[in-house]
C-alpha cells in the first residue's frame, strides 16, 4: 500500500492482518505513511515464520497499547516474523509470540522488530503469555551489538521445566 503526499495517518484500532493464512512467507509494505497509531493488533501470525511488515517513508509509529503478533521458531537457530519500521517509535506495543517450534534455548536473540530511527528500550514489551514457552523463560531486549533490533531471548528455565521435573517426581512416587 502506498499513501499519497501530505500528512497521512493510519489509526489501527482493530486488526491489521499483514500476513494471510496459506501464504507462508509474505511481505507487506506500507509506503509513504507519516503516522501509524497502533492501539489494535498487527497480525503477522499464520503458523509459520517468515512474514514481514515493512513500514517505510520516515513514519512516526505510535504504540498506544496495541499488540504485535508474530510466529517464532524457538531455539539456537530460531527465526521469526519481523516488523520493520523506517522512522521513529514512541509509546508501547506489546509483542505476543506464537511458538511454532520450541526446540531449545536462544541466548543470542531472535529478531522480532527492527527500527531504523529513534526508539527507546521500552517501546516494545513481551506480553505475559509469551514469557514461558517450552522449557524456557523468554524476554525481549534490544540487541547489545545493534540497538535497532528488538529480540527475543531465553532468560532461564521456564515453568515447563519445573512442571516436567515435578511430573518425573510424581511418576517415581507411584512406583516406589
Amino acid at each position: 500500500t502506498t499513501f499519497g503526499g501530505g500528512d497521512d495517518t493510519l489509526n489501527n484500532r482493530g486488526q491489521l492482518i499483514a500476513a494471510y493464512p496459506g501464504h507462508l512467507i509474505e511481505t507487506t509494505t506500507i509506503n509513504a505513511l507519516e503516522t501509524f497509531n497502533n492501539s489494535g493488533t498487527i497480525a503477522l501470525s499464520v503458523g509459520e515464520v517468515g512474514g514481514l511488515l515493512d513500514i517505510t517513508g520516515g513514519v512516526r509509529f505510535n504504540g498506544m497499547g496495541g499488540t504485535l503478533v508474530v510466529d517464532t521458531r524457538l531455539g539456537e537457530d530460531g527465526e521469526s516474523d519481523l516488523l520493520l519500521i523506517n522512522g521513529e517509535v514512541s509509546g508501547v506495543t506489546k509483542v505476543s509470540v506464537k511458538a511454532v517450534g520450541a526446540i531449545g534455548a536462544n541466548s543470542s536473540g531472535i529478531a522480532l522488530v527492527q527500527v531504523y530511527g529513534e526508539a527507546a528500550d521500552d517501546n516494545f514489551t513481551l506480553d505475559s503469555g509469551s514469557r514461558s514457552m517450552g522449557l524456557f523463560a523468554w524476554d525481549l531486549r534490544r540487541n547489545p551489538e545493534d540497538d535497532s533490533v528488538f529480540e527475543l531471548y531465553s532468560s532461564g528455565l521456564g515453568a515447563g521445566a519445573y512442571e516436567f521435573a515435578g511430573g518425573l517426581t510424581a511418576a517415581q512416587d507411584v512406583w516406589f
